[in-house]
């Protein structure tokens, strides 16, 4: 249950400067707010707030936040660290989605088994997360007017209420202005639609989330709201890429330093050349050394994705498993097709021996994915990593390791790997899951971008 955390975890930054010039014709809206927020003890702060046509920014405490559209980013500066980070927006909708639906089966299962003290209502979930229960009745809302305020009533508590204001908010400003309130702002989807509606920036906004037994008071009160020519943002130059996570802290930050090396193109040698595994599995071949022959081209297709390539070679070293034991351990470490099956697989990938093999990372490639699968996604992660520093090009490996981050909620570091797999390799075939699952979310949750 990391809801808080995720939005501001920040994740790879492929980019030192990015500057989008002013357009003669285009306009910003600047929002300045108050901002006051009560759980155990009351706290204030003072919000800036950007709403460009590709972009909006909030600047709260020193540390701007700015969701770019357009990208498909989220940047983070902290000038205090002088770091500067970057989320795709993709991680963003994802948790909010699973997460929701997570939350959903736990709170029917509390209900159902008549818990005494509830987790909350499913208005409390769809606010918290900003994701309807598809298929789902919408959920009760009452909305009545109190003087020039609208308040809006669920299970006859008061949720949200706002107050109209009077500075419009330009069309082609529409959609960032409208996004600022659902990526920033804990409150009811239904609700939010009945405020655009008004086409104004409220002079107020209140609302109160629940999240599990913890309940939190908002309030958002307008001090002004300028229009000016469009500035766009810059990211600075001299910033370092931050990245902050509680989950395998030293694991992940190895990862995020190897991807981050190599994003910078800072890290070349031998492996990022296609043809040098091709010559060496003939080589191994020429040699009987048939299991690195068929490693360097396990590693060949993993890194290119490139079947046609590989598929007469293997044929011809598969022929020889009588030849070479460990090459029929290795076959045999490839079936995960159950829990059964994928011990038997972790068993006999432990068995090779490893003396005098030069593939035996990839070995180590086969051995992750099966302790992953046996419920040791700690040792999973760890080895898939364990691989990278090894050959810090495998497209396959970050394909892996993303799904493996994003079963465990942890969808920055996810996409933060399949974004670099799709640098080294754009057309890998394994990323094709990739892709689906990001039209799936941007069909889904297209509200987000």
């Amino acid at each position: 249950m990391r809801f808080e955390r995720v939005f501001i975890v920040p994740a790879l930054s492929w980019f030192c400067l990015l500057f989008f010039p002013a357009a003669a014709s285009a306009e910003e809206l600047v929002l300045k707010y108050r901002k006051e927020v009560r759980r155990e003890k009351k706290e204030s702060a003072r919000l800036e707030v950007t709403i460009g046509k590709h972009f909006f920014s909030v600047s709260e405490g020193g540390v701007t936040q700015i969701y770019d559209f357009s990208k498909r980013r989220i940047f983070r500066i902290d000038p205090a660290r002088k770091s500067l980070s970057e989320i795709s927006l993709f991680a963003v909708a994802a948790f909010r989605r699973n997460e929701f639906y997570n939350r959903k089966m736990i709170w029917e299962l509390l209900e159902k088994s008549g818990a005494r003290e509830s987790p909350g209502s499913r208005f409390d979930l769809e606010s918290l997360f900003g994701v309807e229960d598809a298929g789902a009745p919408e959920v009760a809302i009452l909305e009545k007017t109190e003087g020039k305020s609208r308040v809006f009533l669920t299970d006859g508590e008061k949720a949200v209420w706002y107050v109209p204001g009077t500075a419009a908010v330009a069309p082609e400003l529409k959609i960032s202005y409208e996004k600022f309130f659902r990526y920033t702002q804990s409150v009811h989807p239904l609700i939010l639609d009945r405020l655009f509606s008004e086409k104004t920036v409220p002079e107020a906004l209140a609302y109160r989330f629940r999240d599990l037994k913890s309940t939190t008071r908002v309030k958002l009160l307008l001090e002004s709201a300028v229009e000016r020519p469009d500035q766009g943002y810059v990211l600075p130059e001299d910033y370092r890429p931050g990245y902050q996570s509680g989950f395998l802290a030293e694991d992940v930050k190895e990862a995020y330093e190897i991807m981050t090396r190599i994003s910078a193109g800072t890290n070349t040698d031998e492996k990022h050349n296609r043809q040098w595994f091709l010559d060496r599995s003939r080589e191994a071949f020429d040699a009987q050394r048939f299991l690195d022959a068929a490693l360097f081209l396990f590693e060949y297709h993993l890194q290119t994705g490139d079947q046609a390539s590989v598929a007469e070679p293997m044929r011809a070293i598969s022929a020889r498993q009588a030849d070479d034991p460990s090459l029929l351990l290795f076959f045999n470490g490839l079936d995960l097709s159950s829990e059964d099956a994928a011990r038997a697989a972790a068993d006999s990938l432990r068995s090779i021996r490893r003396d005098g093999l030069e593939e035996a990372h990839i070995v180590d490639i086969m051995l992750a994915n099966a302790v992953y699968a046996l419920g040791d996604h700690a040792g999973g992660i760890r080895g898939m990593i364990s691989v990278l520093k090894k050959n810090p090009y495998i497209t396959g490996v970050y394909k892996d390791l993303g799904q493996m981050f994003y079963d465990n909620y942890e969808m920055p570091l996810a996409w933060m790997c399949w974004d670099l797999a799709r640098t080294l390799a754009p057309e890998h075939p394994m990323l094709a899951q990739v892709t689906e699952l990001e039209t799936d979310l941007r069909e889904r949750m297209a509200e987000y971008f």
